[in-house]
């Protein structure tokens, strides 16, 4: 089973958000915004249990290992976590965002990383923007060094760069959380807001295969022994299930997640140890409660041994499944 094709897209709902992060004098107020890029006032509830704020937006980003021919966001049927794959040494990619004075001041910010999920090895390095937009790699950003003067109001755009020095391992189909916390160097240390990433490896939606036996149809008489690996004999119906899910986090306001465009779910039982080789194909039309489109390769799934199921778009967070049955030979 794979997925075929699936494009992906940035979700951004352009809708402002106040900065609630501001100290006041009698004459100077502080105050930070650190979101994705273009969007410092961004609103999620990426692990916060329900409730989006300022502190929970994120920016998503999909790390690809090992592409597959068809579809480098294919899935695999291995749970949550799907498979372990290797990351090479000196894997590298950025991910860039951006910083809002809110304060009546002039200001300068540190960022420092509280959290970060990935495995032991790697490394994140913060870099200012130059003014064209590229990596200004002689600015670096950290919890003591500290950003280019950002004067009230204005933006300023940063990097974080991942590496992988030596080869690691990491799960496929899985999001690691990074937070970059933005702190305002004038106004102290209770004026801070963080940011989210949250990394995939290969992909993003997930795909699990079950497979049920209909009490009292499992085609078997009496101390009958089954012939194929499953508690049924000749005439016996065999229900299979395939469910997905995107895994993204919920898009909340401008932040940046992805969609499955085009999602293509190909059932193929006709490889090896597949359910054609024990079946006469398909029993009917497979069924998708999520409204997904079958296609047969004829003009009738029945006794078909492949289909495809097929969704305009998978939303993150939005999940379903299709079924369908066989009959043993």
């Amino acid at each position: 089973m794979n997925v075929l094709r699936m494009l992906s897209f940035f979700v951004a709902i352009t809708v402002a958000v106040a900065a609630p992060f501001a100290s006041a004098s009698a004459s100077t107020t502080y105050g930070v915004l650190n979101g994705p890029q273009r969007y410092p006032g961004a609103s999620g509830d990426y692990g916060a249990s329900g409730y989006a704020s300022v502190d929970h937006d994120f920016t998503a980003r999909v790390l690809t290992i090992v592409p597959n021919a068809s579809n480098q966001y294919a899935s695999v049927n291995t749970g949550t976590t799907g498979n372990v794959v290797t990351v090479a040494a000196n894997t590298t990619f950025s991910i860039r965002n951006t910083l809002q004075n809110t304060g009546s001041a002039p200001d300068t910010f540190t960022i420092a990383v509280p959290l970060n999920s990935l495995p032991s090895g790697w490394k994140v390095a913060l870099y200012a923007a130059k003014a064209d937009g590229s990596m200004n790699t002689a600015a670096p950003i950290s919890a003591t060094q500290s950003t280019a003067p950002i004067s009230p109001n204005a933006t300023a755009d940063y990097y974080a760069v991942y590496s992988a020095p030596a080869a690691l391992t990491m799960n496929a189909y899985f999001a690691y959380n990074v937070t970059l916390r933005a702190k305002s160097v004038n106004g102290g240390s209770a004026i801070t807001n963080d940011t989210q990433h949250v990394i995939f490896v290969n992909g993003f939606v997930q795909l699990t295969k079950s497979v049920s036996i209909t009490p009292g149809q499992n085609g078997c008489p009496a101390f009958a022994f089954p012939n194929v690996p499953l508690p049924v004999c000749s005439g016996g119906t065999i229900t299979y299930t395939i469910a997905y899910q995107n895994l993204m986090p919920p898009a909340g306001t401008n932040n940046v997640a992805m969609s499955a465009i085009g999602f293509m779910l190909t059932e193929d039982g006709s490889g090896n140890n597949g359910w054609a080789i024990y079946t006469n194909g398909l029993q009917a039309t497979p069924v998708d409660a999520g409204g997904g489109t079958i296609a047969c390769p004829s003009s009738t799934c029945a006794k078909a041994t492949s289909f495809t199921d097929t969704l305009p778009t998978l939303a993150p967070q939005m999940s379903g499944s299709v079924s369908f049955r066989v009959v043993v030979r």
